[in-house]
């Protein structure tokens, strides 16, 4: 439960090893989920405004990394109609990687930036969705790239202002994300149980989760990275640079992924030929860290950010491709596997022809996310 205290920390309802939440204050805690300012989303796609109510929205969270509270920009839809008795399901849909710099909300593009069509099909399928921006992209303040608290944060204060913007919305809801957003619906989950106390989390689906990237460290000293896994390490610094201002980043980054990295982080339309030309031109020695200390001390990093970090509070489902060069499908397995060992509920499927671009979630998955709206008791693929 949480205390209302500033400066005092809200307490874990799972196990001893759990981790700790950080302090939050007082104003933080009394402002979660409210709205700072609110419009209704004319231009967005006509697909999603012909199904559901569009509205963007700034809302009030919490950094996971000083409790501080944030604003927090969004999208937030309900369907077009009657709700059913007790209102609509709601789901928090988390983005993946889109940049880490204001312009790379989705919440500023018509078409959300790739977005619009998932969501429309999540609406006509009868559920409200929240879509954060993630602190950072779209409103003011630094995005902490892949760390994530404040991604789970996010996602369940967008529950809460979702339920403020619409009252004919359920305090029944389930995470869902791909990549960066995989990895915040998990978290989600994580974190559902104290921090999201007053809502009802019923699951949550990720897919192609960045759960655990530790061994990117290792894998960039020795220049064993894949070329997606060389693209991702410029976004990948920034965002512990933006938890870890110390952090000397040219101890990480060479040449172009250092002297282009605020290009490589931006989403403007009219630098994308750029942003791609310098992408392909990365090489293994300009991610390669420059000493066995940089190499250990970015491996103790991100392994405070792996994931699982505590029980879950609700059954997952887990979908991921083989041929995913990008997030390992080892490191998904062993994410997986911790998490079972922990005692979660966890449906893990694994796509032996996809990558980490055409991994899909299939009828079955819908079949999924329906029955835990229901209340239907859950399978597990966990070895017992």
């Amino acid at each position: 439960m949480f205390s209302a205290c500033a400066g005092e920390p809200i307490q874990s309802t799972g196990r001893l090893s759990d981790a700790a939440l950080p302090s939050i204050a007082a104003d933080a805690v009394a402002n979660r989920g409210t709205i700072v300012s609110s419009d209704v989303f004319t231009g967005v796609d006509p697909a999603l405004s012909a199904v559901g109510t569009v509205k963007r929205a700034l809302y009030h969270s919490t950094s996971g990394v000083d409790g501080r509270g944030t604003e927090v920009s969004g999208v937030f839809v309900v369907p077009k109609g009657r709700p059913p008795a007790g209102g609509w399901p709601v789901i928090s849909f988390g983005h993946g990687t889109t940049g880490l710099t204001r312009d790379c909300g989705p919440s500023r593009d018509p078409y959300l930036l790739g977005y619009s069509t998932g969501l429309t099909g999540m609406v006509k399928g009868g559920y409200a969705v929240a879509m954060t921006d993630y602190q950072g992209l779209g409103s003011r303040g630094t995005h902490p790239y892949l760390e994530p608290r404040t991604a789970a944060f996010n996602m369940i204060d967008a529950v809460r202002a979702l339920r403020i913007l619409f009252d004919s919305t359920s305090t029944t809801w389930l995470s869902e994300g791909g990549s960066q957003g995989g990895q915040a619906a998990w978290a989600a989950n994580e974190y559902a149980k104290d921090y999201g106390a007053g809502l009802d989390l019923v699951g949550s689906v990720a897919v192609a989760p960045a759960v655990d990237l530790t061994e990117i460290a290792e894998l960039a000293a020795a220049g064993q990275l894949s070329l997606d896994q060389i693209a991702l390490a410029p976004l990948l610094i920034a965002g512990l640079h933006a938890v870890y201002p110390d952090l000397d980043q040219s101890l990480y980054l060479h040449g172009e992924a250092l002297n282009q990295q605020r290009l490589l982080m931006g989403c403007s339309e009219r630098d994308r030929g750029r942003r791609q030309d310098v992408m392909v031109r990365l090489t293994a020695d300009d991610v390669r860290p420059e000493s066995t200390a940089a190499t250990d001390d970015l491996a103790a990093k991100l392994r405070g950010w792996a994931l699982p970090q505590r029980r879950l509070s609700a059954p997952i489902l887990v979908v991921n491709g083989a041929k995913d060069a990008l997030i390992s499908p080892e490191w998904v397995d062993a994410a997986v596997s911790r998490a079972c060992n922990r005692g979660a509920v966890v449906k893990h499927v694994v796509q032996p022809e996809s990558t980490h671009t055409t991994v899909t979630l299939d009828d079955d998955s819908s079949k999924w996310v329906a029955a835990r709206f229901r209340g239907e008791k859950a399978p597990s693929t966990c070895q017992t």
